[in-house]
């Protein structure tokens, strides 16, 4: 999926999949955690804006980068544990707990880009792009110049919007949300 709201729901529809399955409610922090991830790999868009060069899809968004901010994530939880384990309810924290679910969002972030054209570079350095469609060799500079037409991103743009307002009304129709 191209934009945040299409990462966000199919992030949200595999947790609470995996609710319904095992019976068990993930905290807030978990959830909050867990939709950071799945957001997470796009962060290379401010890498473009910023400098000015191509950069979507390619480090961000390769196994490696996931299994690093997973490790870094549980290690940060490990140190908030440690510095607030006096506080009673940071004792129950698990720091694995976290790293895995920051590690799960990315990846659910990848598999949702994999669908769509020319895929990502899953094992990077080796630059091969792979989508749910095959596998392809080609240059970053060849997939960056791989541009949609002005007409397919709009186009993309109001699906990914469409989502987020079916999202929002879904979870304001069961008493989620409130305006």
């Amino acid at each position: 999926m191209p934009f945040a709201f299409g990462h966000l729901i199919g992030a949200w529809i595999l947790i609470k999949l995996y609710e319904y399955i095992s019976s068990k409610k993930i905290t807030r922090l978990e959830w909050a955690v867990y939709m950071f991830g799945a957001i997470l790999p796009d962060i290379d868009y401010l890498v473009e804006w910023i400098f000015n060069t191509p950069f979507h899809r390619y480090l961000t968004h390769t196994l490696a980068f996931a299994i690093f901010i997973g490790i870094i994530t549980f290690l940060l939880f490990k140190i908030i544990k440690e510095i607030l384990i006096t506080k009673k309810k940071f004792r129950t924290l698990k720091a694995t707990t976290y790293g895995l679910l920051m590690t799960l969002g990315i990846f659910v972030h990848l598999s949702l880009d994999m669908i769509y054209s020319p895929g990502i570079i899953l094992f990077w350095p080796y630059n091969a792009w792979y989508s749910f469609y095959g596998l392809s060799f080609m240059s970053y500079n060849t997939v960056a110049n791989m541009t949609l037409n002005l007409a397919d991103y709009i186009n993309m743009m109001i699906l990914d919007m469409g989502l987020g307002v079916l999202w929002i009304g879904v979870l304001y129709w069961y008493g989620k949300l409130r305006f």
